[in-house]
């Protein structure tokens, strides 16, 4: 009976774990309930913990106008948060929770000052977690998501304070340290992206009778994931550490913040009927990603990009050839034949190379070999 329990109990925690990772906050409280009926944690407060959460987070769903307003929300008209503030406090002054579990109640507790506009005690509590200290390594994929919010939490929060600094040495460090959080917040939630989709895409074993969960849906990504993957940007181009000298720059400049946008609504669902929205996003994505090509080859960076890409690779070549620079072209132009050799622009590209440097058997001769070898890629 033991290990039929122990069985049990770990079915649960597992799914609990799958739903805060995908943010089903709607499917928790039934879990809390199945695992109070089996007598699971009665000794902590877990289920206090999860259902804090839970009341916090379709709170801060349905007020996504006021957050982008930076409007703090107040008890008297938000029931939910006051029940999770409630939850909270309860939690923090019984310490029965294990360190883990009391770090994730503190950074809970830190979005609740965060929303509610108490940005220095939203900072403090980031401070008592120690929130530098803490490492994604070998951690749960919601554990990323807490992460990568508690840094943009904790960005955003010093950067409400900074009207009061006296000091121009301690708003300059003020600064710097903001832009630190949301660099490590946007790292933490492209890492948490990366581990969903794997969670997506990866068959999952056969569902145990009476599990509560359906197969894996799309989900918003919410206000804190947004601006955990935004706000570096914002940020960098708020303090002008980047100013256009031309066009090409500015165009490199918007391309990065469509690039943003675009990482920031894409879809990675893989259920079937999702398939359409996510064709638009890679499509997107693609089409972001080639004019940036474009751009950064065109500023002699493609370097800056995947130097194994066929497409950057192809894209420099070109660029290379329309400064009049052909014998500079030749190399990227390999490499991208290297990587697809049946590609049509390159081979176009290839033949005009040569015959532009009078080498017109070899354009033929290249030409004939194409013609052959990939048929297809010329009807």
């Amino acid at each position: 009976m033991a290990s039929r329990v122990s069985f049990t109990q770990l079915r649960l925690e597992v799914e609990l774990e799958r739903c805060r990772a995908e943010c089903q906050w709607d499917k928790v409280p039934a879990i809390i309930e199945q695992m109070r009926a089996a007598r699971f944690h009665e000794d902590d407060d877990y289920g206090n913990l999860l259902m804090a959460e839970t009341f916090l987070e379709e709170c801060v769903q349905e007020n996504m106008d006021l957050l982008r307003s930076a409007t703090p929300l107040m008890d008297k008209t938000q029931p939910g948060l006051c029940r999770a503030k409630s939850h909270l406090n309860t939690i923090l002054s019984r310490g029965r929770l294990t360190p883990r579990y009391l770090n994730e109640a503190l950074l809970l507790m830190a979005k609740v000052h965060y929303v509610q506009g108490r940005y220095r005690d939203a900072q403090g509590m980031c401070a008592r977690v120690g929130l530098e200290e803490l490492t994604q390594d070998d951690q749960p994929t919601y554990h990323l998501r807490l992460l990568a919010e508690a840094f943009v939490i904790k960005g955003l929060s010093l950067d409400h304070q900074m009207v009061s600094a006296v000091s121009r040495v301690r708003l300059s460090e003020r600064e710097e340290e903001s832009l630190s959080c949301y660099l490590r917040a946007c790292d933490a939630a492209l890492s948490y992206l990366q581990e969903l989709d794997k969670t997506v895409t990866t068959p999952h074993t056969k569902t145990a009778k009476g599990s509560l969960l359906p197969p894996p849906v799309d989900m918003d990504l919410g206000y804190f994931l947004q601006a955990a993957l935004q706000s570096a940007y914002i940020c960098l181009l708020q303090r002008g550490c980047f100013c256009p000298q031309d066009v090409v720059e500015e165009a490199v400049l918007l391309l990065l913040i469509t690039e943003s946008m675009a990482s920031g609504e894409a879809v990675i669902s893989r259920l079937p009927d999702q398939a359409e929205a996510r064709q638009a996003s890679l499509q997107d994505a693609t089409s972001v990603y080639d004019l940036l090509t474009i751009g950064m080859a065109r500023r002699g960076q493609a370097h800056s990009l995947d130097p194994l890409d066929a497409q950057v690779a192809m894209y420099l070549a070109l660029q290379l050839a329309l400064v009049r620079q052909v014998s500079a072209a030749m190399e990227p132009l390999q490499a991208a034949l290297s990587l697809r050799r049946d590609d049509l622009h390159s081979l176009h590209l290839l033949i005009l190379l040569l015959s532009a440097q009078k080498h017109h058997r070899h354009a033929l001769d290249a030409l004939g070999l194409a013609l052959s070898q990939h048929p297809d890629n010329f009807k």
